[in-house]
């Protein structure tokens, strides 16, 4: 099947026709559907085209190619220069607009039509070779707009990338022709390792140091220029509005804030509820040597619907707070001196619950490994004092006179995190964390162990751990093998759905391990 390189939204193939995929006879029903679904695609990016002719991007129009195909034309208009504040303005609504582009391929990807006798699992596989890919390609936008490259560099580790992952492919699919499936499995394995240190390497936090030798221009007629592609009209995304009512303000629209769209079990209205939802992505802005975290606002919009739709929250009753400050996270949650917070004086004695959801940067402090939350003003080397400490939060949650506080957390306490490093030139053994006690009072589900990195998923959409804890949540972990199909996910149930479905994906995505912990009255879910 004839391939096209555009990492940022067009599909490296659709791999209905991959060797392997399906027996022999049904290569002509799948040829037809691969060329239906490729023309889906078609559709999907002339839209993100249309989208990008937005004014708001004419700062960086000559600067960047939001469309790489791959060669050399893409370094011509590169600089050696950073961007401009304007134009890291204008990276922002690109990041924006991109991540819907993003949404509606991968969307289509997890729903596209297959032919008969194809099997599913080996198309995600070779799909996953894109979504990783763009995954990629965000990461190092992220980077441009925070200046940690200039033009050159972007342009050049783009092109880099795409020529590894380009290979990385084809090593698959020539793997996937081979008859003997263990050594099908084996090759196909290697292909997908060297997609990981294509990926680790291109995305690196650390600058670049590209010499940029600007190619000659192509002619016109070359084949790797096509042309433009038909603009369509621009489909909305969906996203509800934010019915809580304590949103923070000013959030950057340059981070993605499109919630995970799942159908919950009802359960009874419960107006007596609280829930405190926080999102922290921006760290860029107000923070010292913190990388951002992209997926916060995702996540923190999916949590919110959870908890009203699931847990039976009114939207009153919910705190949200995206790139919440220190200060912020001291009014809600009180302090050393007071446990009295704004949480503390929402709650109806004996009859309130409480769910508190944390998507951000956890860390250990460097004066002995004391696990902090980190807001957004954050002082990456003075944690200890600008950090909130995660033992103060679980002893104040523990003084709320409610009947039951469930916390869930969506970031790690290792010092590394997917953007990068958020303690910069320390070892591995100043960052190591602390054990912190949790109350019996207390359900704590974390997205993973203290010295484990939180991932994000592939595409940069969500946390890993939160996309699976809420499909677990909307009824995955209910079925079987996982649950015994009840109707009610129990934390035991949870448990094993997170550690074969979540821990899984770390594992085969970014090669690293990722394992959830549940604590539940002072006992461990295991």
């Amino acid at each position: 099947m004839a391939r096209r390189w555009t990492v940022t939204v067009t599909a490296l193939a659709i791999l209905a026709t991959a060797p392997g995929a399906m027996p022999a006879r049904a290569y002509e029903t799948a040829e037809a559907v691969a060329a239906a679904n490729q023309a889906t695609l078609h559709r999907i990016e002339a839209a993100c085209r249309a989208s990008y002719r937005t004014a708001a991007l004419d700062p960086i129009r000559h600067k960047v190619r939001f469309f790489d195909r791959g060669g050399d034309q893409g370094w011509i208009d590169a600089t050696m220069t950073r961007p401009t504040p304007a134009e890291r303005a204008a990276i922002g609504v690109w990041i924006r607009l991109r991540h819907r582009c993003v949404a509606r391929v991968t969307r289509f990807l997890d729903t596209q039509p297959l032919p008969d006798g194809a099997n599913r699992d080996t198309v995600n596989w070779g799909n996953s070779f894109l979504t990783r890919g763009m995954g990629a390609v965000g990461r190092l936008i992220a980077l441009l707009r925070r200046g940690r490259l200039t033009y050159a560099d972007f342009a050049a580790r783009r092109a880099s990338l795409v020529v590894g992952i380009d290979s990385a492919y084809e090593r698959w699919r020539r793997a996937m022709r081979i008859p003997d499936l263990d050594q099908r499995l084996h090759v196909a394995e290697k292909a997908d390792h060297a997609l990981r240190t294509v990926l680790a390497g291109a995305s690196s936090a650390e600058p670049a140091a590209f010499t940029v030798v600007p190619a000659a221009p192509q002619s016109s007629s070359s084949s790797s220029q096509p042309p433009p592609a038909t603009a369509a009209p621009v489909q909305p995304v969906e996203s509800a509005p934010l019915a809580a009512t304590d949103q923070s303000p000013a959030t950057n629209p340059a981070f993605p804030d499109t919630p995970l769209r799942l159908t919950y079990p009802s359960g009874p209205p419960r107006p007596d509820d609280v829930a405190v939802i926080i999102g922290n992505a921006d760290y860029d802005r107000l923070a010292k040597d913190i990388p951002d975290v992209t997926p916060a606002y995702d996540d923190a919009d999916s949590m919110r619907l959870y908890a009203e739709q699931a847990l039976g929250v009114k939207p009153a009753n919910i705190i949200l707070l995206k790139d919440a400050t220190g200060a912020r996270m001291r009014q809600v949650f009180g302090d050393r001196r007071d446990a009295h917070g704004q949480l503390y004086d929402w709650v109806h004695p004996g009859r309130s619950r409480v769910f508190v959801f944390y998507a951000g940067h956890g860390a250990p402090g460097l004066n002995g490994g004391t696990p902090y939350l980190v807001p957004v003003d954050a002082d990456a080397s003075r944690l200890d004092l600008t950090g909130y400490p995660l033992a103060q939060l679980y002893h104040n949650l523990a003084q709320l006179p409610a009947r039951r506080v469930t916390v869930v957390l969506d970031a790690c306490f290792s010092g590394m995190s997917p953007g990068g490093p958020i303690l910069a030139n320390a070892s591995p053994i100043d960052l190591a964390p602390k054990s912190v006690h949790i109350p019996s009072k207390l359900t704590v589900i974390a997205a993973g162990a203290a010295n484990q990195i939180a991932s994000w998923g592939v595409d940069g959409r969500y946390g890993l751990f939160t996309e699976y804890f809420l499909k677990g949540m909307a009824g995955a972990a209910d079925r079987p093998p996982w649950g015994n199909g009840n109707g009610h996910v129990s934390l035991m149930e949870l448990k094993r759905y997170l550690d074969a479905t979540m821990t899984y994906a770390a594992r085969r995505d970014y090669g690293r391990d990722q394992v959830a912990q549940i604590v539940s009255h002072g006992k461990i879910v295991n």
